[in-house]
């Protein structure tokens, strides 16, 4: 028997698809909103088929795959574990007032999936909701820091 365990969690937020698919897209500073992250790198370009490790926070280091990305509609990784594997599939979607509708489906196979299944749901349901507000903030203070950016003030200009 291959236990399979999935968990899905979405919801409307502010700010454009391209600015979340842009902060998901950036592997390497998902420990900046991903509070269950605690280091990911890419061997390769962000592309599919790129590789890369991650160092979760309360797991074991991790290689993963970047399965499919569809450019501002899907990214879609899976992690090779020791003991069955996990897919983390982020879909966006624009919403008429300029907000996004984001879908994070992650799925667990193999004993990851026992493991997963016999602890508390409501407790992963409510990390999962945690990292996408940590996204939507990391999207909001990515867009203060380039406005911010863009009106600094030239000290060197005579």
């Amino acid at each position: 028997m291959i236990f399979k365990r999935e968990f899905r969690f979405e919801g409307i937020f502010k700010g454009r698809v391209e600015e979340y698919f842009q902060v998901v897209a950036n592997i390497s500073k998902w420990d900046r909103w991903n509070p269950n992250v605690h280091y990911m790198i890419l061997d390769t370009p962000f592309r599919k088929g790129a590789t890369g490790r991650s160092i979760p926070t309360q797991f074991t280091p991790t290689n993963f795959e970047i399965t499919e990305v569809i450019h501002n509609e899907r990214i879609v990784i899976r992690f090779k574990l020791a003991i069955g594997s996990m897919t983390i599939d982020y879909n966006f979607e624009r919403e008429d007032d300029d907000s996004t509708f984001i879908r994070r489906i992650s799925t667990a196979r193999g004993i990851t999936a026992f493991l997963i299944y016999t602890m508390n749901s409501k407790r992963i349901d409510k990390e999962f909701g945690e990292t996408l507000q940590c996204l939507e903030s990391q999207v909001e203070f990515e867009k203060f820091d380039r406005a911010a950016k863009s009106r600094a003030i030239d000290t060197t200009a005579g």
